[in-house]
């Protein structure tokens, strides 16, 4: 049974994302306002929170996996490459949107495999810096390319229910292996040492974060910077790391719907993305720090 003090931090997200949502709706309106909130406002917020969830449980999964607090799908490579792949195949075959979709499950497979791959050769710590130039170098290919992918802007019907469908099983999947997280404290040897298989769980928790990342990117573009802000959130919330993965999960939904909708509403129609990095920049580097020191 959930004790007080462990439903407050609950209650709070859910009032952000209430509050959040009551705003992103209906302030603003001007003519045709139903038309506007359910063809516009009312996909573009289910993205903002389904996404936003699945981002920061995949920060969340990687960190365990990969032992380092600042690994984010949007820093070390995996959504930069499920969004290439997924503007590639787009030139390919324009008009066949769940092969842009698998095309993004497989860029964000790939990287995930490569870093796996450095995991047993580098530590941590040059991981992440592995990682990051494998984001330069998909960046960089969407940059030749020219394309814009997605983003909260263009959410529609389509890729909202799209990214619900995909997301939802694949989160239920993370919290069901909730439990595995506190186990990758441990090194390898000593996994193994209990009878676990520790490649194979760390492998299939790396797995079930890049494709929560590349199913959010196919829909709403990389989105940096969450994946350290809504885990960094959770573990405020929660000391003892008791509740981490639903408490990420909520806050990764909170973070993004608040971000665009103040973007939107208060800053000029300023992208989330570019907000959350103003955001998450400073925090990265007092993680970085404190690491340091550790």
């Amino acid at each position: 049974m959930m004790k007080n003090k462990d439903f407050w931090p609950y209650l709070a997200l859910l009032v952000t994302i209430f509050l959040t949502s009551l705003a992103a709706l209906f302030l603003n309106l001007g003519t045709s306002a139903s038309l506007v909130v359910v063809n516009l406002r009312l996909p573009r917020l289910l993205a903002a929170l389904i996404g936003g969830a699945a981002v920061g449980v995949s920060g969340l999964l990687l960190q365990a996996a990969l032992r380092n607090v600042v690994a984010d799908p949007g820093i070390i490579g995996v959504s930069a490459s499920a969004n290439f792949f997924a503007l590639a195949f787009g030139i390919l075959f324009p008009s066949f949107y769940l092969g842009k979709i698998i095309a993004a499950f497989v860029g964000g497979g790939l990287t995930i495999v490569l870093l796996f791959y450095f995991s047993q050769k580098i530590s941590p710590d040059r991981l992440i810096l592995a990682g990051l130039g494998l984001n330069a170098a998909f960046s960089a290919l969407e940059e030749v390319m020219g394309q814009n992918g997605m983003s909260l802007a263009t959410s529609n019907w389509t890729s909202s229910l799209t990214l619900v469908f995909l997301a939802v099983p694949l989160l239920a999947s993370a919290t069901s292996l909730a439990p595995s997280l506190t186990y990758l404290k441990f090194s390898d040897s000593k996994l193994q040492s209990w009878g676990l298989e520790a490649g194979k769980l760390r492998l299939g928790i790396l797995a079930i974060a890049a494709f929560l990342a590349a199913a959010a990117t196919a829909s709403l573009g990389p989105v940096s910077f969450l994946g350290i802000l809504a885990p960094q959130l959770a573990r405020l919330l929660d000391s003892k790391g008791k509740n981490q993965l639903p408490l990420t999960l909520l806050a990764g939904s909170a973070i993004l719907a608040a971000a665009d909708t103040i973007g939107r509403l208060a800053l000029g129609d300023l992208s989330a993305t570019l907000l959350l990095a103003i955001v998450g920049g400073p925090v990265l580097i007092y993680l970085l720090i404190r690491e340091g020191k550790a």
